[in-house]
């Protein structure tokens, strides 16, 4: 099957197996299985009834292509493809995406590999090892992480809770499973 993967005025093109997709993925598994009475699920299970050499087109909004890219490699198993390294920056994207779709077990090994070497290299707002470590782990920098979050200056600045020098919003650097539970003040 094709994903057609867009954000804003840009989109890309994957070809994917969707038995891959479904098998390492449980948004996947929901949205193509064969069980899933999602329109996906049924397109898909025609296409493979009409075998016309056709494939499904899955249309995905909002993902950042080159990100997509990477994920889609490592769970594909095309190793050569997957980078060594990478930023900061597209760690915290990698997570972003693994979380939105399920690609945790998947992406365990990479992103294990990816944050160690960031560890040691890496200067960066505390917000994106809290994303980081809230969707791969290990839970110790998890829990550094966010004692070292409250205990910054917090202030209210009656849009939202803002903390830091640099005051980021309390919604635009906690994952939202987490903000999620945070009440009001």
């Amino acid at each position: 099957m094709i994903l057609d993967v867009s954000a804003g005025d840009s989109s890309r093109r994957y070809l994917v197996y969707s038995q891959v997709l479904c098998a390492t993925s449980v948004v996947f598994r929901s949205m193509l299985g064969k069980q899933s009475k999602f329109a996906e699920a049924v397109a898909l299970r025609e296409s493979h009834k009409k075998d016309d050499g056709e494939p499904l087109v899955v249309t995905l909004q909002g993902d950042d292509l080159n990100t997509m890219q990477i994920v889609l490699h490592v769970m594909h198993g095309q190793h050569k493809m997957v980078p060594r390294t990478l930023t900061i920056e597209r760690m915290a994207s990698v997570s972003i995406i693994c979380d939105k779709y399920g690609w945790h077990e998947g992406l365990q090994v990479m992103a294990g590999i990816w944050s160690e070497l960031l560890k040691t290299k890496t200067k960066t707002h505390p917000a994106d090892w809290l994303l980081i470590s809230w969707v791969f782990g290990p839970e110790d920098i998890f829990t550094k992480v966010s004692r070292d979050l409250m205990l910054v200056d917090i202030s209210d600045s009656g849009d939202g809770v803002l903390f830091g020098k640099q005051q980021f919003l309390l919604a635009d650097c906690i994952p939202a499973a987490v903000s999620g539970n945070i009440l009001p003040y």
